[in-house]
């Protein structure tokens, strides 16, 4: 660890003393949290009342030649007062070839709307039950290839035919570096006015589990996105993803491999930037076992308000009602959130 705080530290000196292209360009993400729930005090609680960090995350990217570019992410994490730096992402890829983009490493594969998005691009302060529910706490995060190509049509229309090793443990969990899994995407998105688009996602995805039976995975999203007249904005996301899983692995207790057939989960938010700078949001999200009689639907609503100053910059006020019938109340939470980027950071996806 403090390897790694050394070298950050070199990385921002060089990028201060030498500006130039031979030098990557460097960002800092930092997030800060303030929680308060009726669970928070316990210790299996996955999220504690109090302060925290709850993620910092330096990224490092940079055109390495006329061909290829590289992004490098490492994140530092707080789990319950332990501190961790990982490679969040860390991947190369193609900027010649006509229409098409080859990319190599670990990264947050295509699929859906919301699961390439990093934690400090997260509509709200915690990830999308889409993302958590269906692949554990890090997302659907994998080492492969990926091959995506533009259609030549009137609309963006983009497909990603991607491969990575069947590692993660919450839909897959093949012990075997050799057993793969093959995840498609499809991305579309239309022009209605010139203030307006729609864009519909669709993924579907096969790897092979513990037994070396085949589990799947399946997404479709659709968001609406709107510029309104006095400088405010309307967004609107519905996403669906499901999984039919044979074998896969218990998060609480590795090595130890649970049956199941399917899970779904639906979320709905929407974001409306009432006055500049000023956001109000809406979420409603429900996780469920369509095949089971015994595990009972889990529904979460979550109401949000949001002062943008820049886009370096925010802070975040949110409230969550989490449903969980395996508990003897409701669960509620209160959050605040500030949100700060240091440094050069590349775009967010549309």
């Amino acid at each position: 660890m403090r390897a790694i705080i050394v070298a950050v530290v070199g990385l921002l000196g060089l990028s201060a003393v030498a500006q130039n292209k031979i030098n990557p360009d460097i960002s800092l993400n930092a997030l800060f949290t303030l929680r308060g729930g009726t669970e928070g005090n316990k210790a299996q609680s996955e999220v504690q009342n109090g302060f925290a960090l709850q993620e910092a995350e330096l990224r490092l990217t940079s055109n390495i030649d006329v061909y290829f570019r590289g992004d490098i992410i490492l994140a530092v994490e707080n789990e319950k007062g332990q501190y961790s730096v990982a490679p969040e992402e860390a991947f190369v890829e193609t900027l010649k070839l006509p229409s098409m983009t080859v990319r190599v490493g670990k990264f947050y594969p295509y699929w859906g709307r919301s699961n390439q998005w990093h934690t400090h691009a997260f509509p709200f302060i915690d990830a999308l039950q889409t993302r958590e529910a269906m692949f554990g706490e890090e997302g659907f995060n994998e080492t492969g290839l990926a091959i995506s190509y533009l259609f030549p049509t009137s609309w963006y229309f983009e497909g990603v035919l991607q491969f990575f090793s069947a590692e993660n443990s919450a839909v897959f969990a093949s012990p075997g570096k050799d057993d793969g899994a093959t995840v498609y995407f499809l991305k579309n998105l239309w022009d209605l006015t010139d203030s307006s688009t729609v864009e519909l996602d669709l993924g579907f995805g096969e790897g092979q589990d513990v037994q070396s039976m085949s589990n799947k995975i399946y997404n479709a999203a659709l968001t609406y996105k709107s510029k309104l007249a006095g400088q405010r904005q309307l967004l609107g996301t519905i996403e669906y993803s499901s999984s039919d899983r044979r074998y896969f692995e218990d998060e609480d207790n590795p090595g130890t491999y649970l049956s199941q057939d399917k899970l779904s989960v639906a979320s709905a938010w929407l974001q409306y930037e009432f006055i500049k700078r000023w956001w109000s949001q809406i979420k409603y999200e429900v996780v469920s076992h369509p095949e089971s009689n015994t595990i009972e639907d889990v529904k979460i609503s979550s109401l949000l308000f949001g002062f943008v100053p820049s886009e370096f910059s925010a802070i975040r006020l949110q409230y969550d009602w989490i449903d969980d019938p395996s508990k003897s109340d409701p669960e509620q939470r209160v959050a605040l959130q500030l949100n700060v980027t240091m440094g050069a950071h590349p775009a967010h996806d549309y």
